[in-house]
């Protein structure tokens, strides 16, 4: 979405420098014709995707601030299961969810999801074994 947003406002741009310096109509025919403009709105576009999916890759590389507080050597990372919901500790601190704001549970192969109120919960799937699912999902169920 934002990479579509720059894009259509840098070919714009692009387009409406390059026309104020083409001269006077007729003189300069590549930034006349509108694909000239689409051609390179392409380009920029495809420019802009290649900026951010390079940033992307260097941060999954390099590792991110932001997952280095979840995911350094040594961080904590536990789920216990109460009687009315979910206590989940991480580094930053412990935060409770609440069975009764739970709407679905989504059980992947590495991961399991819980949705609702607002909120999404992805936890590993070491951190909820197949008891706490069938528990999740009688306390969802009831609630």
């Amino acid at each position: 979405m934002t990479a579509g947003v720059a894009a259509v406002a840098m070919t714009y741009l692009s387009a409406k420098m390059a026309r104020r310096r083409s001269g006077p109509t007729g003189h300069n025919y590549t930034w006349g014709s509108s694909v000239a403009v689409l051609v390179a709105g392409a380009a920029i576009y495809v420019g802009v995707l290649l900026l951010f999916g390079w940033f992307s890759v260097r941060e999954a590389r390099h590792g991110s601030q932001r997952v280095r507080r979840y995911a350094s050597p040594g961080a904590v990372l536990q789920a216990r299961y109460l009687s009315d919901g979910l206590e989940v500790t991480t580094a930053l601190g412990t935060t409770a969810y609440q069975f009764a704001k739970i709407g679905k549970i989504s059980v992947g192969t590495h991961t399991v999801a819980l949705t609702g109120a607002g909120r999404w919960l992805v936890l590993p799937r070491e951190l909820v074994p197949a008891e706490a699912i069938s528990f999740l999902e009688r306390s969802i169920a009831a609630g």
